[in-house]
């Protein structure tokens, strides 16, 4: 039988494993078996290097699929790559140092396919390298003809559906990344800005009625919000129908009246009596987009405005006035104005009154009628002009919280565009239904997802306006703008121009946000499954075969059928996008949940407690990590923290991992010595091996009750915690005279060592799958091994149970190491007496070993009772 080593060299045993893990395919999926054990792992979005706290939430889920592996599911444990969409354009813009929108398309995108391909080889060699089970045999790319297919096909079905739809309305604008982003994609950030009061002067003419004469007064472009869904012929435009239209009335306006004596006549040749009205403003630059004033109807100074008109300084336009409960009497001077469009109270006030629409902001952020400036640049551009003319009042410093992209860290604007949205608000009781259906871990991540879904406030914007992605599969007919849908087995479709009965067609030139792929991620993994089943000899890649088997019309009410998916772990800043979305596609196109339970797992945090990311430079090489400490310290630190709980790298956790990872191999070649070939539950009689075995019985159940609810903190720490101070402090030390020497109960003993370091190993693998791998292989060779199926310890039944409290061994020795500590001898020096008063009489059978392991001439016991259970009196 080979032996271990003298000293554990994780570089060389880590080599061997995944040669010979690779070679026996220890983490195929088998479809032969039926009690599946299903995991819907995140596909790491492809926008640069992994960093370690991806590796973080990664081991979260490897240690989970490896429990359920040894206690015999069949586990689907596959993982794919998100290489589609605006992630990946960003990464090739910065790694090639072009820019989508200057690129030909087909160049641009043959760039992002390029370095996917290299990115895809550098992740999987990361994860194979921290010891994933993944069978790789069933890894996707989001980007790929299959499912892309995929995508097209769930597009189709929801617009035939009437879930689906296309509408000009105001969206989030990404001025630096040039296209529409969805509400989950924005994040607030504070910004020290400047409260701007200028004037406004009111006409005196007596009332009108708003509703009528709003339209007619006001001299800006009309609203268009057209919305198509389900009728195939409707009429919606053309792909390019996003440009926008310079209101020329507000920019002759304004480079006409470019004195102040040309303001003052323009103003008062349309109000004979004028009264002056301050207004507040952090953006002044959207006065010619001003459309009202509003004030709250219980405001005392603005009441005899209702139903008045003001005109706007420099650009003069004639704004109705009008009451709402919405405006916050406190704020700057209870007046305020409605733009179209600085946030998401002039698109509501906008909508409820009806008012018109005047863009002025361009899709690059730009005010043409100014010049083409800029915003922050037209911002003091027209602060300047106002100061001039007297109209700017005072300012006052202020810090206010602004809407940025996610991902490039602008600052959005609202603009009105063309887009396709997936209805979401008209079902959000439905979807906190099945958010219930769930089994959320930990529960309070069920709770942010609910207060995600009640704050919801647009429905989901799925197109975006960039070069790699799903294409839209929606074409227009050139002169009308009807629309066409392709066939079925045309999908995927990505063709500019297409002609059908002498007409020509122009697809959509917009692709579909990457999450609206990546949210069919049950689907695609459920499609995988399924033709595994089918074929016995497994896939390397989903084929041509359509991966949904959706039906020729695509509108028919059969869908294919599809069973939630067991577990779904994830990071919880992705709860509002990729758990919302796939719940709400599992919701809308069957009905059901797309898993059973959720696994949130928390950050990685700098030692600053920062959140770790590429862009604050604060991200650690876990390539570096694993070569300088070994895969297993890795994934021992990755599993030091507790379910949807954030954690800061810390180095002093990865040097507990490694005397951890030392301890266990030290252990094992003590142990080794005296390993029986085949060790016997009913050969271990003697009441110290009893207790440990005992324990250890205890400590399996507890393990497997934390890992079935996926508490893979608490299991580690159970075990940890048993293998360290009573395994190895105590019970080692205890037996290790007995198990050298041929006295009565050696035989016990060797037994009870080979029985529980078996035992420990397999708790400890799905955590250190090397060290205890490497240390099972030698010395049980007969195992194929320790990670393959049906590996999990069965229960320990001892034909003889201990009636006192085992933990009374590790008392007397605590009491001897403190007596010998506090009076300064060296623990090996002998004392003269132990006595050990106690009412357990069974304890005197482990007289031998608590003999030797305190080192004493001799042990007095007195039988009686203790109030404590125990009493230990130490004698030199």
């Amino acid at each position: 039988m080979a032996k271990l080593a003298n000293r554990y060299n994780f570089s060389q045993i880590e080599c061997d494993c995944k040669t010979r893990w690779k070679e026996k395919q220890i983490y195929k999926f088998s479809p032969q078996c039926k009690d599946i054990f299903s995991i819907d792992t995140p596909p790491p979005t492809i926008s640069g290097s992994l960093h370690i706290g991806h590796v973080f939430s990664y081991c979260h889920t490897d240690f989970i699929a490896r429990y359920q592996r040894m206690r015999g599911k069949n586990v689907f444990y596959s993982l794919g790559f998100d290489n589609n969409g605006l992630p990946t354009e960003r990464l090739v813009e910065k790694s090639c140092k072009v820019k989508a929108y200057k690129s030909d398309r087909t160049e641009f995108i043959g760039l992002c396919e390029t370095i996917s391909v290299e990115k895809i080889k550098e992740f999987k060699e990361l994860f194979d390298s921290i010891g994933l089970s993944i069978d790789w045999d069933f890894s996707y790319q989001t980007n790929s003809e299959d499912c892309k297919r995929l995508s097209q096909e769930s597009f189709l079905y929801l617009y035939g559906k009437g879930l689906l739809y296309r509408k000009k309305m105001p969206i989030l604008w990404d001025v630096i990344d040039q296209t529409a982003i969805a509400q989950a994609e924005v994040e607030e950030k504070e910004f020290d800005s400047k409260m701007n009061y200028i004037l406004f002067l009111c006409e005196e003419n007596g009332d009108v009625n708003i509703e009528s004469d709003i339209h007619s007064k006001c001299e800006v472009a009309i609203k268009t919000s057209e919305k198509t869904s389900g009728n195939v012929s409707a009429v919606v435009g053309n792909p390019d129908d996003n440009a926008l239209e310079v209101n020329e009335a507000c920019k002759g306006d304004f480079t006409r009246a470019n004195s102040h004596e040309q303001r003052c006549s323009s103003m008062l040749s349309s109000c004979t009596n004028s009264r002056k009205l301050e207004v507040g403003t952090t953006r002044p630059e959207l006065l010619p987009a001003c459309v009202a004033l509003l004030y709250n109807p219980s405001d005392e100074r603005y009441k005899n405005l209702e139903g008045k008109y003001a005109i706007t300084p420099i650009f003069n336009k004639r704004v109705p006035i009008i009451p709402d409960p919405d405006v916050i009497v406190e704020k700057g001077t209870g007046l305020v104005m409605c733009c179209t469009f600085g946030d998401e109270m002039d698109i509501k006030w906008w909508q409820k009154y009806d008012l018109p629409l005047v863009e002025v902001i361009d899709r690059y952020g730009r005010i043409d009628l100014l010049d083409g400036k800029k915003v922050e640049d037209a911002r003091e551009y027209v602060l300047e002009k106002l100061m001039e003319e007297g109209l700017l009042t005072r300012q006052e410093d202020i810090t206010h919280r602004v809407k940025c992209a996610e991902r490039s860290g602008g600052k959005l604007e609202i603009i009105s565009t063309y887009q396709w949205y997936i209805e979401i608000l008209k079902h959000k009781e439905e979807l906190k239904n099945k958010v219930q259906e769930i089994d959320w871990l930990p529960e309070k991540m069920r709770i942010k997802i609910e207060q995600w879904i009640e704050g919801l406030k647009w429905d989901w914007c799925i197109s975006r306006q960039r070069y790699l992605g799903v294409r839209v599969p929606v074409y227009y007919e050139k002169e009308t703008g009807s629309i066409l849908l392709p066939e079925f087995s045309e999908l995927p479709v990505e063709s500019d121009v297409i002609f059908r009965d002498g007409k020509t067609y122009i697809q959509d030139k917009d692709v579909l946000d990457t999450w609206a792929t990546s949210s069919l991620s049950p689907q695609i993994n459920y499609s995988l499954l399924m033709k595994s089943m089918r074929n016995s000899r497994g896939v390397n890649q989903m084929n041509t075969v359509p991966v949904t088997e959706v039906c020729s019309t695509l509108l028919d009410e059969k869908r294919p059928q599809f069973h939630p998916m067991s577990l779904r772990p994830q990071a919880h800043e992705i709860i509002r996008t990729w758990a919302f979305y796939t719940i709400l596609r599992s919701f809308l196109e069957y009905r059901t949940v797309p898993w059973r339970r959720v696994m949130v797992s928390g950050w990685c945090l700098a030692s600053d407690k920062s959140k770790m990311s590429k862009s604050k430079g604060n991200a650690l090489d876990p390539v570096k990590l694993i070569a300088e400490h070994g895969a297993d310290v890795v994934r021992y630190w990755s599993a030091s923290a507790g379910l949807g709980c954030d954690t800061c790298f810390s180095e002093n956790v990865f040097l507990i991992g490694k005397k951890l990872v030392n301890k266990i191999w030290s252990a094992a070649r003590f142990i080794e010595q005296f390993l029986v070939s085949d060790p016997e539950l009913f050969k271990v009689s003697y009441v110290t091996d009893l207790w440990i075995l005992s324990r250890l019985s205890e400590v399996v159940k507890g393990v497997e009750l934390a890992l079935e609810s996926c508490d893979y903190f608490h299991a580690k720490a159970l075990i940890e915690r048993f293998f360290l101070h009573e395994y190895c402090d105590n019970y080692l030390e205890l037996v290790k005279s007995r198990a050298y020497n041929d006295v009565l109960g050696r035989e016990s003993v060797l037994h009870a060592l080979s029985i529980s370091l078996a035992v420990i190993l397999k708790l400890f693998a799905p955590f250190l799958p090397y060290v205890t791998d490497a240390i099972y292989s030698t010395l049980f060779p007969g195992a194929v091994s320790l990670h393959s199926g049906f590996t999990w310890p069965d229960e320990i039944s001892l034909g003889r149970k201990i009636t006192f409290a085992g933990s009374d061994f590790i008392k007397i020795l605590a009491k001897v190491r403190e007596f010998k500590s506090e009076h300064s001898i060296s623990m090996k020096k002998e004392v003269s007496l132990v006595e050990i008063k106690t009412a357990a009489v069974e304890m005197m059978e482990a007289e031998y070993d608590i003999k030797a392991a305190t080192n004493s001439a001799r042990i007095a016991w007195i039988i009686d009772d203790v109030p404590n259970g125990l009493e230990v009196k130490i004698f030199l």
